[in-house]
């Protein structure tokens, strides 16, 4: 999967095009467009978990081991009824800080204890 291509990045792209075609009044709307882009970024707030997602994330962790599993297995076994989506985002953070690990394992993503 290729990655996407943000607004920024497109807007970056056509302010560069129109600096080389001596469009600098055009240039500076789409600067102005990044600085908006930067300052909404800037300002966003990371999301609040319900006391649903904790709980879920609890028992999502307690059915980790280092042998590994898909999501929807841990969602079986936690006796869950959340969707696969769902249960990977709750899972992300803790990948991401490198608590637990993600790997490919053919078509399959398990999930261990790092």
């Amino acid at each position: 999967m290729e990655n996407k291509i943000t607004l920024k990045q497109y807007f970056t792209e056509i302010k560069g095009i129109l600096a080389e075609l001596g469009r600098d009044d055009l240039a500076d709307v789409m600067q102005s467009r990044i600085d908006l882009l930067d300052k909404k970024s800037a300002n966003r707030k990371p999301k609040a978990q319900s006391d649903d997602d904790i709980q879920a994330l609890e028992a999502l962790k307690a059915q980790l081991s280092a042998d590994g599993d898909t999501v929807t297995n841990l969602i079986i076994k936690a006796n869950l009824s959340i969707s696969t989506p769902k249960a990977t985002s709750l899972l992300k953070p803790m990948v991401d800080s490198g608590e637990i690990v993600k790997e490919k394992s053919g078509k399959s993503q398990l999930y261990k204890l790092a």
